[in-house]
């Protein structure tokens, strides 16, 4: 090992044959991990999968003007690749069809659509004509022929509504064993009252007051005022809405109610917040009400589970503590189930919970230590055990398990003016979407409430429940942000992060089978948090993964208050920010996306809604496609995320009625026009791109609808930058380089820096801080390694490449960095990256 002596060439040749034996073992392995690292620092484009539509049907990459790419077109001998023999098909097709050269288009992707019912199933590929830009898309049915995805999809509902009515199929494979006079309880979702028509009538006694059909109208930037009506005006006319919204549930129900009275039967709950009714009916009645015209849907009752079986530094929240917010005068829900029918109560009794209390459903139920737990998570103001978001009120929403109390325990907390409903309980339902899954996206879409849900820990290791890696319901919605678990091995630094191996991760079903959940991810192993009485208690879950993003959440909104009302562009926050990835990070060798899109970081949330990275709008058809402009510096790291919502009361021959009424795209170009990325799923209703800007100045994103069957949608819109260099030069053997200086921005979460050194040389890594303090291997002047730099580690000299790892940062200012040739002269490549 190397000494603070000067060695000779006795101990020079030790050193190196050292290095030798032990680079021979890991040879293997960092070619694989550079080769991964590669591709990363390349661009990385999140969810860039099939394209939409009929076969006849393209879409544009640009619908403002053909993009030009990096490189120019060039023929594409697609017979070379691994083509099927359906993409030839397709390449054939859309080339005549479209009068483009065959040569000219490339392959970009392959699926298929699946139609359960009438077990048709499509070939869906993706077609790029790399000359203008355009991508076409294309299915093909199993006989080889072209097909046209519209008229299959029809076909598909009329078998649906001629096999089950408005039964939900579970419910009806449910009635097939019971007899005619057997009782079961239902929820009976009716058709929808006239949403716009109550918003326009009460903005129409509020003339002063500028809002969008009731929301506040979001500043396009930071200094922006505009005339808003302040945040109170704009809750007034919320709870107006709100309120009025009721009086319309109430009295769409009352005529199914009054029937269902006449005739004998006990109502169990009639919900403020959604055209929805429970009783327990025969099934002979619930055969009749499949007749009945005001009836959109009859759903099988469920009974839910908790989400059962360090995490606040992990996620970064003391920086935004530090500055200020706590989630003040933010409200939100621990909506709880019970897995005994007894004890869902959060016992604010806690000496650090008790400063939280802002009310509970259900007094008479016992105290949870699981609902204590998960509102430890969140508003705990504890000293050291802190949560995220200790100045929050938070609302016991306690169910006693049954299905009609947790959506009345919900209606509770939204009349009690919930901003934020905090799910950490679920069932499996075979991931299809249900009825507690569209209640949570219709208080989304026409509420404006946050609604956060655990993944579920079904995953498949020992000791995990079901271990079919399903996602549970409610996490299976469109709206809400769906968290998956990460595990931080108890420490706040990065190095030792790994995916949770109970957290769910299979993806709900969908026409072409690309939906992605979860979205993001939170810490869920060892949580110590608040339980009954006074005492802590550890324990692991994605129970406690969900309160810490509805904390985030929280932090954001009293950071800035308008985006109470915006949960499509607190989605798009804390997705474009979610930049911790502890399956792909710089020590991982392998991708997917059973993470989602990574683990939250708040304060690089707070950076993005500090900055005004972010935008709330409203679109219809005319308005889109549209562009937004963003600046970016060379070598920043960008995700860029747009969000929007499902509609959970449409009508037409939809088997599933919270479907997606638009599909939008999203692409982007550089400021001399290069594209730089593209997200364009079927059916995600979000997109994701990630790319390192290669010049500085202005992007455009593009957004393009591509299907728009509705009058408009709310988008949300949110980007991360992460500073990242690249520094070259020559060193000489027993020579230190030059130092490089690199920016590290106040409350940066991580640096990772690595060394690539010439083959068949030993060059040291060295990274100095603001303070001079030190962490890597030798240098000219001082031969030993270093680890002084606060919340450092160093790969060893051995390695290559070598790199130095500070996560977080307790400084910010000006870093250096710079390497030492121990063996050898030659070129190196050193790289930093921030988050």
């Amino acid at each position: 090992m190397k000494t603070k002596l000067k060695v000779g060439k006795k101990d020079e040749n030790h050193k190196n044959k050292e290095y030798r034996q032990l680079r021979s073992v890991r040879t293997v392995g960092q070619i694989a991990i550079v080769g991964v690292l590669l591709v990363l620092l390349v661009g990385v484009v999140f969810a860039v999968v099939n394209d939409q539509g009929h076969a006849e049907r393209n879409r544009e990459v640009s619908s403002v003007e053909p993009i030009p790419y990096v490189e120019t077109a060039t023929a594409v001998d697609n017979t070379t690749k691994n083509v099927s023999e359906n993409a030839k098909k397709a390449l054939k097709h859309i080339a005549k069809t479209q009068s483009i050269s065959e040569e000219q288009l490339e392959i970009v992707n392959e699926g298929q659509a699946t139609f359960p019912l009438t077990k048709e199933i499509l070939w869906a590929g993706k077609l790029l004509d790399k000359k203008s830009g355009k991508v076409y898309g294309a299915y093909i049915d199993e006989n080889g022929n072209i097909a046209d995805f519209k008229k299959a999809k029809e076909k598909e509902d009329k078998t649906h509504k001629d096999k089950y009515g408005r039964l939900e199929p579970a419910l009806y494979e449910k009635l097939q064993d019971m007899n005619s006079d057997d009782k079961i309880e239902v929820g009976i979702w009716l058709t929808p009252i006239d949403s716009e028509k109550i918003e326009n009538d009460v903005l129409s006694r509020h003339p002063t007051v500028k809002t969008i059909k009731g929301r506040i109208i979001p500043p396009k930037d930071k200094t922006e005022n505009n005339g808003i009506s302040t945040s109170e005006e704009a809750k007034e006319v919320r709870d107006e809405i709100f309120e009025e919204k009721k009086k319309a549930y109430k009295a769409k129900e009352k005529p199914l109610i009054d029937a269902l009275k006449k005739k004998g039967f006990d109502v169990d709950y009639a919900s403020i917040a959604a055209p929805l009714v429970f009783a327990n009916l025969t099934k002979k009645e619930i055969l009749a009400l499949n007749m009945r015209k005001d009836v959109d849907t009859i759903y099988l009752s469920r009974t839910y589970e908790p989400a059962l079986d360090s995490a606040v530094p992990t996620i970064r929240v003391p920086y935004v503590q530090g500055k200020g917010y706590d989630g003040t005068g933010v409200i939100v829900a621990v909506v709880e189930s019970a897995k005994n029918g007894t004890s869902t109560r959060v016992d604010f009794g806690h000496p650090n919970l008790g400063h939280a209390d802002g009310g509970t459903y259900n007094t008479t139920m016992g105290f949870s230590g699981h609902a204590t737990r998960v509102a430890g998570v969140i508003a705990s103001n504890h000293g050291v055990r802190k949560g995220t978001s200790p100045g929050v009120d938070i609302l016991s929403a306690n169910s006693n398990g049954t299905h009609a109390d947790i959506f009345a325990a919900s209606d509770w907390a939204l009349d009690h003016g919930a901003e934020i409903l905090s799910c950490s309980f679920g069932s499996d339902t075979d991931l299809q979407i249900g009825p507690l899954d569209r209640y949570y996206d219709h208080v989304i879409w026409e509420h404006w409430r946050a609604v956060v849900s655990a993944a579920g820990n079904r995953g498949d290791a020992a000791g995990c429940l079901g271990r079919d890696n399903d996602i549970i319901t409610p996490g299976l919605g469109y709206n809400m942000i769906t968290v998956g678990g990460t595990n931080d091995a108890n420490t706040q630094h990065w190095r030792d992060d790994e995916r949770y191996r109970c957290s769910s991760f299979n993806d709900p079903i969908s026409p072409h089978n690309d939906r992605n959940k979860p979205e993001v991810s939170a810490v869920a192993v060892a949580i110590e948090s608040t339980t009954t009485g006074d005492g802590w208690e550890t324990r692991s879950g994605t129970s406690y993964a969900a309160p810490a993003v509805s904390g985030e959440i929280a932090l954001l909104i009293d950071k800035t208050g308008w985006l109470k009302y915006w949960p499509e562009v607190t989605k798009a926050v804390v997705m474009a920010t979610a930049v911790h990835d502890s399956y792909t990070g710089p020590m991982n060798g392998e991708y997917d996306d059973q993470e989602g899109v990574g683990t939250i970081v708040a304060s690089q949330a707070y950076k993005t809604v500090d900055n005004y990275w972010m935008e709330g709008t409203y679109e219809t058809a005319s308005s889109l496609p549209k562009n937004k402009y963003f600046y970016a510096a060379q070598g920043e790291r960008v995700r860029f995320v747009i969000s929007w919502d499902s509609h959970t009361n449409r009508h037409g021959g939809d088997t599933n009625k919270d479907t997606l009424a638009a599909d939008l795209d999203l692409y982007i170009c550089d400021p001399n026009g290069y594209y730089a990325g593209g997200s364009y799923t079927w059916d995600n209703n979000y997109e994701v791109v990630e790319f390192t800007a290669w010049v500085s100045g202005n992007y455009i994103a593009y957004i393009n609808d591509y299907r728009f069957d509705e009058s408009y949608e709310w988008l949300g819109i949110a980007w991360s930058r992460r500073p990242t260099y690249t520094f070259t030069g020559s060193v000489s053997q027993k020579q230190d380089s030059i130092q490089h200086s690199f920016n590290v921005p106040e409350g940066t979460a991580d640096i990772y820096t690595k060394l690539t050194m010439p083959s068949g040389t030993d060059f040291d890594l060295s990274v100095w801080d603001n303070l001079n303090r030190r962490t890597g291997g030798w240098t000219s002047t001082d031969w030993s390694t270093k680890t002084d730099i606060p919340n450092s580690q160093y790969s060893n000299y051995w390695a290559n490449p070598e790199w130095v790892w500070v996560s977080p940062a307790d400084t910010s200012g000006t870093w250096k960095t710079g390497t030492y040739a121990y063996s050898g002269s030659g070129t190196y490549t050193i790289t930093v990256e921030t988050s």
